[in-house]
């Protein structure tokens, strides 16, 4: 993606064949990815940030649409009434 507003930063590479146990000959890729937005206010870059309180919806958040997808092949309706207007902001749009 060319977007200078974004900065992807790795994290971290794992596979399944990192892991003490299981079969090493059939693997799955885990990519860890940091993407903040950079947005232009007063003259200057502001970083998206969240909260713990927004880490911890938004992580419930993906464990509820994996589990709905797997379990009925769908993505589940959300209910934002209780995320931050932070994770509701503009700032947290896709790109």
């Amino acid at each position: 993606m060319d977007n200078p507003n974004v900065n992807i930063t790795e994290i971290e590479y794992k596979n399944s064949g990192d892991a003490s146990v299981g079969e090493k000959n059939r693997v799955v890729g885990y990519y860890s990815l940091a993407s903040p937005l950079k947005v232009m206010g007063q003259g200057r870059a502001l970083e998206f940030q969240i909260t713990e309180k927004d880490k911890r919806d938004l992580l419930q958040l993906a464990r509820q649409t994996l589990t709905e997808y797997i379990k009925n092949g769908k993505r589940p309706d959300i209910d934002a009434t209780n995320f931050s207007s932070n994770i509701k902001s503009k700032f947290a749009e896709p790109l």
